[in-house]
């Protein structure tokens, strides 16, 4: 718990750092914001070895025995310990690696994957049960410096082609209809689907925190 919360703390002081109080507070909370759900089926994904080479990066697998420490480090200390915490959870993540540094990672989280300790928090709120050969791929990352050159499309592509290998048809995930970004490279290159539509609020902690202190309320 002490190392989850030195995580956030952390990752507050890196996001007011870069993109001022106001914004921070923007993306603590809000009402009724929409996210759109979509899936994708993974025997469409591909590997985009051609757009790696021309960036100069090397994507690799995290895993706990293929930990991303023996590949090189993370430029923001926050995203360090997300990823460890991840691993500890029994998440599964890929990253691309330029030199020694880590500039973007992905991550899923699947039913069967061993060490899992829960169910991923983001399902419950979105209402997606996974099924046998179903994924959910969340939290994609990029350092400031590496955004808008397609290696973060390119990323999400491969890691749906990693996790077709490994048996997987589907994989879900989700986007804020206001981040354009996302919709780019989740709908637009990678032609994700979308599923459905859902409005949430968050109170700081997580999406729908909100909703939950209000029933406790009972307002």
């Amino acid at each position: 718990m002490f190392e989850y919360t030195r995580m956030r703390l952390m990752q507050a002081r890196e996001f007011v750092a870069t993109k001022g109080l106001s914004q921070y507070f923007r993306e603590r909370v809000y009402v009724q914001r929409k996210a759109i759900a979509v899936r994708k089926d993974l025997a469409e994904a591909r590997f985009t070895a051609d757009l790696f080479e021309r960036g100069d990066v090397r994507f690799i697998e995290v895993t706990p025995e293929n930990s991303f420490e023996r590949h090189g480090g993370y430029v923001d200390e926050s995203r360090k310990l997300k990823a460890l915490y991840y691993l500890e959870q029994g998440y599964r993540g890929y990253a691309l690696v330029r030199g020694r540094n880590i500039i973007g990672d992905i991550w899923y989280y699947a039913p069967d994957q061993a060490g899992c300790a829960r169910v991923h928090p983001d399902l419950y709120w979105l209402g997606i049960e996974l099924g046998p050969g179903q994924v959910y791929e969340f939290d994609i990352y990029f350092t400031p410096d590496e955004r808008g050159t397609g290696l973060s499309a390119g990323l999400q592509n491969s890691a749906g082609y990693s996790q077709c290998q490994k048996g997987y048809s589907t994989a879900f995930a989700y986007y804020w209809a206001d981040n354009v970004p996302a919709i780019w490279n989740t709908r637009v290159i990678n032609k994700y689907k979308e599923w459905k539509h859902i409005k949430v609020s968050r109170c700081f902690l997580y999406p729908g925190s909100l909703r939950l202190l209000l029933r406790q309320l009972n307002l």
